[in-house]
């Protein structure tokens, strides 16, 4: 296993420049890999936000230059040996209400901070839609989004606002990135898509497959044939929609000590890395989907000694899967492709 570190998400690749094209797809068994030489796909990654947000709004008010910050930033990254970045893009600061894409400052500086990252042969799994606000841990702004509209709970139930996410994505795939000229459909260093970040479902089977349908068939509208993530993490009673829908696969958390204690945990938490339990990992449509891991992080306990053992999970010789790319446990089925800690 490679070496640990406290920033997350992974993908080993080679640099960008001269490499030829290749695109990503999953297998029989719900391994993502490479087309060219059906090599799996691993690495090593990301999430960061300084075009969106509270982010850019820090920047701004320090006097800091966005584009300057970014470059020094990538730098970092790349001598952290980091080559893959994920991120939920803040879709309330650069659509309308009815989900057209805005070409403004936060979309450009999203762009630049691409183009920069596949300069250092950075590869990338993007989140088009967030439903959140862009404020905190300030009160939210009056964002011109859809999804500052409607709301996160009604995004997922209101024809209107279902037919804005459509427009939008559809739109958000088309854009050709200002610095590379490529459109983020097209682009080989773009690995998947995931629809939407950690949507909250409620309703029937029937009616959550078909807003996930809805999604995706937008997005292929386009001609994507990049593989599709949808979050199978929350409002798990709706496992059977998630498998049934056209996606590729599912994308997971991992917090091996719980979230938001509140206070610093105290005690060996290490044998909670043993096991990450999925309540529907015998459902027959799981099997074929490939999974993700977009965030993890040890939280609330003192200290980095978690990361190396979240590490070495996924790699041990005794793991009967094998596939497994960073730090999942050995009690996960087969593939898990991609990992992140939120910064």
């Amino acid at each position: 296993m490679r070496e640990t570190l406290l920033i997350i998400l992974f993908f080993v690749f080679a640099a960008a420049s001269g490499q030829p094209s290749r695109h990503a797809y999953v297998d029989d068994d719900g391994v993502l890999r490479w087309d060219d030489d059906q090599s799996e796909i691993v690495g090593f990654g990301v999430n960061y936000s300084v075009p969106f947000a509270h982010a850019f709004r820090m920047a701004e008010r320090m006097g800091i230059d966005h584009e300057e910050a970014i470059r020094q930033d990538v730098y970092h990254f790349a001598r952290l040996d980091l080559d893959l970045y994920r991120v939920h893009v803040w879709d309330t600061e650069i659509s309308d209400s009815v989900g057209n894409l805005l070409e403004n400052e936060h979309l450009w500086l999203f762009d630049f901070a691409i183009h920069e990252m596949k300069k250092r042969g950075m590869r990338f799994v993007i989140t088009p839609i967030a439903f959140w606000g862009n404020g905190w841990p300030e009160p939210d702004e009056d964002t011109p989004g859809f999804s500052n509209k409607y709301g996160k709970d009604a995004c997922l139930t209101n024809p209107d606002a279902i037919e804005a996410q459509a427009n939008y994505l559809e739109q958000f795939l088309y854009h050709k990135n200002s610095y590379t000229g490529i459109a983020y459909k097209d682009d080989p260093d773009v690995i998947a898509f995931e629809v939407s970040n950690e949507p909250h479902h409620g309703g029937s089977v029937e009616e959550v497959k078909a807003y996930i349908n809805r999604m995706v068939s937008s997005m292929k509208k386009t001609g994507l044939q990049k593989p599709v993530f949808y979050n199978m993490s929350h409002s798990i009673h709706l496992a059977d929609a998630y498998m049934e829908a056209d996606v590729d696969g599912g994308t997971f958390q991992w917090y091996p000590s719980g979230l938001v204690a509140n206070h610093a945990l105290k005690g060996n938490y290490l044998p909670h890395v043993a096991e990450y339990k999925i309540p529907y990992e015998d459902h027959p449509g799981f099997k074929n989907k490939a999974k993700i891991v977009y965030e993890f992080d040890p939280a609330d306990v003192s200290g980095n000694y978690m990361y190396p053992v979240m590490a070495e999970a996924s790699g041990r010789p005794d793991c009967s899967w094998q596939h497994n790319l960073l730090m999942m446990p050995c009690s996960w089925p087969r593939s898990t492709p991609i990992m992140a800690r939120t910064l």
